[in-house]
């Protein structure tokens, strides 16, 4: 039996990386970011998919907006036809796993909170704004009067700012103009 030599690592998915994935999906369902970078040739299939294609001016970058209709639970419905980000894209954590920085059970531990914080802030996020709108039109919290109401406001506040601070440390990559921490 002949032995081939190993594809270079950036592309290649490991089947951690694939396991990772497959149990994530928050790069898709807009937990990460809420758009996508666009590329010409996958306009037509954006759109045969229901996707919405943003960006269209001149001077504008393609993208299409998250959640991408086709993630069913924390899996792609198109994989084998997923667009060229999709196929390209590999957020911070995966690059980590790639690179060896951390093993599999820690990168799904990783995942498992930021699932956590989502499941927590969401429906938080959703009380607080129905009660909200029945009591007041405004939009600034402080100005909230019901104690009640302003102490949910304010756990909705620090769950979104405990999953924000979770994606910007594990799955978002850091823009070179910012300062590491």
């Amino acid at each position: 039996m002949t032995e081939t030599a190993p594809l270079p690592a950036q592309n290649k998915m490991a089947p951690d990386a694939s396991d990772l994935c497959t149990q994530c999906g928050l790069c898709c369902d807009g937990t990460i970011y809420p758009k996508a970078r666009a590329f010409p040739d996958d306009l037509t299939g954006l759109a045969e998919h229901g996707l919405t294609v943003l960006g269209q001016g001149e001077d504008e970058k393609l993208a299409f907006a998250l959640p991408c209709p086709r993630l069913k639970g924390t899996c792609c419905t198109i994989y084998q036809e997923r667009f060229t980000v999709c196929r390209r894209f590999r957020c911070a954590l995966l690059q980590r796993l790639d690179g060896g920085e951390i093993d599999v059970t820690a990168a799904l531990a990783t995942v498992a909170k930021a699932r956590a914080l989502v499941a927590a802030a969401e429906p938080e996020a959703r009380t607080v704004a129905r009660r909200f709108e029945q009591r007041r039109s405004t939009s600034d919290w402080r100005d909230i009067a019901d104690p009640e109401l302003r102490e949910a406001a304010g756990r909705r506040n620090l769950l979104i700012t405990a999953l924000e601070h979770h994606l910007n440390k594990h799955f978002r990559h850091q823009r070179h103009d910012t300062p590491k921490k």
